[in-house]
């Protein structure tokens, strides 16, 4: 290398080192051109476009769902590369089950980002997030114990801005959440290797300049946290520090997700159990049941009705169900009324067969409407069997492609019992799932052990078919808000024999 050469390699180190940590980070990441007017029309009867200027004068676009009057609301503060508009991995589950319960939405895309104008930044993150809570704001009367905030990765930091502002919401719900002096160097780690997090040290300064666990602290609101071991975005230490802060917190949960980083924020594109929970010890929820009762009776025909009432305990679980959803196709409603006695697990499974089809792009899609068809003998029938309902999931596990065959579990009662009649020691009684989800490859092994237990006392079909139902609901908690894997993929396997094998046939011991 000549002098000149040397030279100048020493001014771009001096140049480099006079700059280290004052470049802001690129946590935010552009999406692509979106139609927001489409995307709405998939969401919620009664969603609405918004829109708000930014302090710069851009315009941050969103939707808002409503959910009744005094509902509480629901402030979205998306992740990094996210947005309300998103195709890949529609809201619309999401924001359908937030309105089942009696809270209503308010997502907006962050400047520059999805459906929004402006110039994205990371150093707008604040802003933006103070422009959508005034919003909020303004929808709830200024009532500040209506709002909550759901905050997904980047989305966190944002929310400890808005604590340290003087925010107070009625709750927080943190999903794959992150610390804003780490999360660059622990990206760049994961996407680019040991010299990753030296490169992004030398370049970039924090996200943020806020405490996001001493502002949690500080706030003392209800929080639920759902967090990964495996999430590489959040160190060891720095997940002990925000579970020790969480449990010391009156009303503090902590909620293990399982999964990178990726994989664990998509888990929130559902509502699980443990966070209903958390919203109706919280914010609670203000349904007027009798209007919803009322509405849902007048969708039904005579027929369905009838078996409703004819069915034991049919017009208590219809009330009760009823209470429970905004929407949905009255046949399939009727017909979780008439077959499933437990109200709980009707909900959940309405949510699973009515979200299925929304969920772009993944390879395990069910038709909706050939499973209204399935159920419906003519008419309004809706005596549905229970194995039938068991069906319907196990075709939500099926491949719809017809260039190969399918690559996913699919096995039924009998076969479940026959398997829960041997030992099951170790790694037996397990299933395993590959996943794909934002460049992240990983497992996730899910324990059958209690479920096959049950099965073994199982003494009817019936109760089996109970079973296996919570059974189906676990595995598809998993996968269904996840991208498609390459053609040909192995995506489920079970134990059998001493090793992990793929499984696409009913018949127990037929094997790919």
């Amino acid at each position: 290398m000549s002098a000149f050469g040397r030279a100048r390699l020493v001014l771009a180190a001096v140049v480099l080192l006079a700059c280290a940590s004052c470049l802001a980070p690129p946590a935010l990441i552009a999406a692509d051109g979106v139609d927001l007017a489409a995307r709405i029309r998939d969401m919620p009867a009664g969603s609405e476009r918004v829109e708000l200027r930014s302090d710069d004068g851009s315009m941050l676009r969103g939707v808002h769902v409503p959910a009744g009057p005094g509902a509480p609301l629901c402030v979205h503060l998306l992740g990094s590369s996210d947005t309300v508009a998103s195709e890949l991995f529609p809201h619309r589950t999401l924001l359908a089950q937030l309105c089942d319960l009696g809270v209503a939405s308010l997502m907006v895309d962050y400047r520059g980002v999805g459906a929004s104008g402006g110039e994205r930044h990371v150093d707008h993150l604040a802003r933006d997030a103070q422009a959508i809570w005034q919003l909020a704001l303004h929808l709830v009367g200024g009532e500040e114990d209506r709002l909550a905030l759901r905050c997904t990765s980047i989305g966190t930091v944002a929310a400890a801005q808005l604590l340290a502002s003087g925010a107070r919401p009625g709750g927080l719900v943190l999903i794959a959440p992150v610390l804003p002096d780490t999360v660059v160097a622990r990206y760049a780690r994961v996407e680019y290797g040991w010299f990753g997090p030296w490169l992004a040290r030398a370049l970039f300064r924090p996200v943020a300049d806020v405490d996001v666990v001493a502002e949690l602290a500080r706030a003392r609101r209800p929080v639920l946290v759902s967090a990964s071991d495996e999430d590489r975005f959040l160190g060891a230490g720095e997940r002990e520090l925000l579970r020790d802060c969480v449990d010391a917190l009156p009303q503090g949960r902590w909620l293990e997700a399982e999964g990178g980083h990726y994989f664990a924020a998509l888990q929130g594109r559902g509502v699980p159990p443990a966070e209903v929970d958390f919203w109706l010890r919280t914010l609670g929820t203000r349904v007027d049941s009798a209007q919803r009762i009322e509405q849902w009776r007048s969708r039904l025909g005579e027929d369905a009705w009838q078996r409703i009432e004819q069915a034991p305990g049919g017009r208590e679980r219809f009330e009760a169900l009823a209470a429970q959803k905004a929407s949905g196709d009255p046949r399939l409603f009727a017909a979780a009324v008439v077959s499933i006695p437990d109200v709980e697990l009707a909900r959940r499974l309405l949510w699973v067969l009515e979200g299925a089809p929304v969920m772009s792009r993944w390879y395990a899609r069910l038709d909706l409407a050939g499973c209204i068809d399935a159920f419906s003998v003519g008419g309004d029938e809706v005596d549905v069997p229970l194995v039938t309902w068991v069906e319907a999931l196990e075709r939500t596990l099926s491949t719809r492609r017809s260039s190969s065959p399918p690559a996913v579990l699919e096995m039924d009662v009998g076969t479940l019992k026959t398997i829960a009649a041997g030992p099951f020691n170790g790694d037996a009684g397990r299933l395993k799932f590959n996943y794909e989800a934002g460049g992240e490859q990983g497992e996730i092994r899910i324990d059958l052990t209690r479920a096959l237990a049950e099965l073994r006392g199982c003494t009817d079909e019936e109760t089996a078919a109970i079973v296996l139902l919570r059974l189906w609901l676990r595995i598809l908690d998993r996968p269904e808000r996840v991208r498609t894997l390459p053609e040909g993929s192995r995506v489920y396997e079970v134990w059998d024999g001493g090793a992990w094998l793929p499984y696409r046939s009913r018949a127990f011991g037929q094997r790919n």
